[in-house]
């Protein structure tokens, strides 16, 4: 049995032997040294290589050891480096229901999600993807050295859009800005960063109204919501009521010249509002941070045909539109949309289709109001959008340079 004995910088390591071809725990040099001496002994040993594993750095250390030979001296000048551990970046892909930008407890994973990596060199260089899994995890493995930084490809952008980043604790925060994308992420030796999330709220953009005419919005609406026809497609209608005998109609009056007058900005009682369409907002969910809701029409003859109430309820006060004094052609609505409840605004004309040459030109409008409901960032990036179109009942006044219809 061939015994090894260990002493570093002169000083012997008490306790410190084993028998051959066992690994021997050798500490590096107390903290100052410039160098460490290692004598091995007794000799001499057979013809042969030996192996000394040093338990700091877990790195070999071969000794050729020659016929003969009765002494063996190996003077450390400098500790060998640690080795080197590959790096990796992973963590999780979810749902955050309630928008807070949080991982809250039965929130779920979304799988199948593509997660991209890119290395900062720079340029920026796509390194490799993958995918999450059945409980939305994800890892990339065996990195070097580097700064690196990751893309959370949005699982549906129909209905997700990337949660608030950088809300609360790191290791259940989620690390996407509002395309995906994760800041650099420095992985040095040995580096195993668990904390890189991307966290998804669904916030649907849907507009609707009664489409397939029944008197009610219900889904069975939502298909070709954006298109009209004489079978199918939303109508609305030009109120000239007084219903509360004010000697003003409900929507707008004329003078005999013509000229609009008397236009009425609010619902002054329900037989009013029940006169106006219906245009639905469906339930957004919870509205991420930063994000704004706004309600346009297409242009300024659309906008000086309508007006667009903040409900179908006596006092709901005209919110888009105008003819008398004409305004802008969207509004922001972010705090009139809910959450969790369908959002009702009421539609009633101004004018009836109104498009022969010899209209006057505000009062020209073609009959359709063409509806865009969007989802903003706050540089004013489109994140979601939806449409509807709606039209002016036909059958109670056309331009004579329009052909009737039937619906």
């Amino acid at each position: 049995t061939v015994t090894f004995y260990s002493y570093w910088g002169g000083n012997s390591v008490a306790g410190e032997r084993h028998t051959l071809g066992t690994a021997i725990a050798v500490p590096y040099g107390v903290t100052g040294q410039s160098k460490a001496t290692l004598t091995l002994a007794p000799f001499p040993l057979g013809v042969g290589t030996y192996t000394l594993t040093a338990d700091y750095s877990g790195d070999d250390w071969f000794f050729p050891i020659t016929q003969g030979m009765v002494e063996y001296n190996y003077q450390v000048t400098s500790p060998p480096s640690p080795p080197t551990t590959p790096g990796s970046i992973s963590d999780f892909v979810w749902w955050d229901q309630n928008s807070d930008g949080q991982q809250s407890n039965g929130e779920p994973e979304i799988k199948n999600v593509v997660v991209k990596l890119y290395k900062l060199n720079p340029p920026q260089t796509y390194v490799s993807q993958t995918t999450t899994d059945n409980a939305g995890k994800y890892a990339f493995n065996g990195l070097t050295p580097g700064t690196y930084q990751v893309k959370f490809e949005n699982p549906d952008p129909n209905q997700y859009v990337a949660t608030t980043r950088y809300v609360g604790s790191v290791t259940t925060d989620s690390n996407a800005d509002v395309d995906g994308w994760t800041g650099p992420i420095t992985i040095a030796a040995n580096t195993i960063d668990t904390t890189i999330d991307g966290g998804f709220a669904k916030f649907q953009m849907i507009i609707v109204g009664d489409t397939n005419r029944d008197g009610t919005v219900t889904d069975a609406d939502l298909p070709d919501r954006d298109k009209w026809s004489n079978k199918r497609g939303a109508i609305y209608a030009v109120n000239h009521d007084d219903n509360d005998l004010s000697e003003k109609q409900d929507a707008v009056g004329f003078a005999d010249t013509g000229v609009p007058v008397d236009e009425n900005f609010a619902f002054e009682n329900q037989a009013d509002a029940n006169k106006s369409a219906p245009l639905v907002i469906k339930k957004t969910g919870v509205l991420p941070a930063g994000m704004k809701v706004f309600l346009k029409v297409a242009d300024a003859d659309q906008a000086r045909a309508i007006h667009v109430f903040n409900g179908r309820t006596p006092g709901a006060i005209e919110r888009l539109g105008a003819l008398v004094t004409p305004g802008a052609l969207e509004i922001d609505i972010t705090t009139d949309v809910s959450a969790t409840a369908d959002t009702t605004f009421g539609l009633e004309g101004l004018l009836y289709c109104y498009v022969g040459a010899n209209a006057v030109k505000a009062l020209a409008f073609n009959g359709y109001i063409d509806f865009t409901l969007e989802l903003r960032r706050v540089d004013a990036t489109v994140v979601q959008s939806d449409k509807a179109k709606l039209k002016v009942a036909p059958w109670v006044i056309m331009s004579n340079q329009q052909a009737s219809q039937e619906v």
